[in-house]
């Protein structure tokens, strides 16, 4: 089954975007939204391509082909020191017999151990490791320059442009609970700052990290402000939504932008909001419970008045604000593996509101 929501990379600022993820080897990047990217560069490379969904893809994240060849393609977004091994070859082998395709590869951002080298060689599996994986992005994206030259001959900068014109506010930030809601909403307040009428059309907004990654909202909501004429002196409300994974993966949040393109006179405005961080809660019992639950409750009062009390609880707190967005990308679109870890989830809860009150 495929996601719902994906990036569609010819709206996003590849110059920004690159810039952001090369030097990190895309580790700020979701799995899916990594796939998404590596569709966009076979496409960009003239090759027609087609994803399988982000689950049950048996053995591979995307079927492409040019030139009357088709390839079965299986992309491994693994932190550096993570290599691919024979389990993930066998995959990818076994995806090209299902999907009849002439021949198989794998992409990674990390390496391969000997094994899966060995293996892959006898399977005529095509390999791409991170320096290839790296150098395809550049010759297609940076012509053909190392990031690092290329970003040095064009720096890259977002400024917000100053408006008295327009002022933006941003009222509240509503985080996916993976249980009721499933998207994160950013609701802005937009003011005509003067005494006449603007014709404006708005842009999806895009959020900044405090690593300086961007990433865009999906959508306007059915109740928002998105085109029209904003009246002398008046305000609407802009109510965006954005995929949960970009929250739960990125919660350090820094500013968001919003272009505005003002109609009567074609000038392009963006204005800028800072975020702040956004309060950090209990990832996996929000993606099984929801916010409004007791089990939610109970980790709240264990995480503040328990673990915050030593400096052993502070460090396992810090460990799962860092793991915890990560475990909810791994159980997000595998509902048997939701499933099987929910009674050990709940265990554990039941097991910390134990401790509750008697610290």
């Amino acid at each position: 089954m495929s996601k719902k929501v994906s990036t569609d990379f010819k709206e996003v600022n590849l110059d920004y975007y690159l810039y952001s993820a090369l030097p990190v080897r895309f580790q700020d990047t979701a799995p899916s939204e990594f796939e998404d990217f590596i569709a966009f560069l076979f496409k960009e490379n003239g090759y027609e391509e087609k994803q399988t969904g982000y689950s049950s893809d048996f053995g591979a994240d995307l079927i492409v082909k040019r030139d009357g060849t088709k390839t079965a393609v299986q992309v491994k977004r693994y932190f550096q020191l993570h290599k691919v091994g024979v389990s993930d070859i066998n995959q990818v082998i076994g995806a090209q017999q299902y999907y009849q395709c002439d021949q198989s590869m794998m992409i990674t951002t990390s390496s391969y151990t000997p094994a899966a080298k060995e293996l892959a060689q006898a399977a005529s599996v095509i390999l791409w490791d991170w320096h290839r994986l790296e150098k395809a992005i550049c010759d297609t994206f940076l012509d053909g320059q190392a990031h690092q030259d290329y970003y040095q001959a064009y720096p890259v900068d977002i400024k917000a442009t100053d408006s008295d014109l327009l002022k933006l506010e941003v009222m509240s930030i509503d985080l996916a609970d993976g249980h009721e809601n499933h998207t994160s909403k950013i609701a802005m307040r937009l003011t005509n700052m003067t005494d006449g009428h603007l014709k404006i059309n708005c842009d999806l907004p895009t959020v900044i990290t405090d690593r300086k990654y961007q990433f865009a909202a999906i959508k306007f909501c059915e109740e928002s402000f998105s085109s029209g004429i904003l009246y002398a002196n008046a305000s609407v409300d802009i109510i965006t939504e954005f995929a949960a994974t970009q929250f739960s993966d990125y919660h350090k949040k820094d500013r968001i932008l919003l272009p505005i393109n003002l109609l009567q006179t074609q000038e392009l405005l963006v204005l800028e909001q800072r975020l702040g961080q956004v309060k950090q809660e209990c990832f996996v019992v929000t993606f099984y419970f929801g916010r409004q639950s007791h089990e939610y409750a109970q980790m709240i009062l264990f995480r503040d008045d328990v673990l915050a009390r030593s400096w052993i609880g502070r460090l396992l707190v810090k460990s799962y604000y860092a793991l915890g967005p990560r475990a909810i990308d791994l159980f997000s679109g595998r509902p048997k593996l939701t499933q099987a870890a929910r009674p050990l989830i709940k265990f554990a809860i039941n097991l910390a509101s134990r401790t509750v009150g008697k610290t």
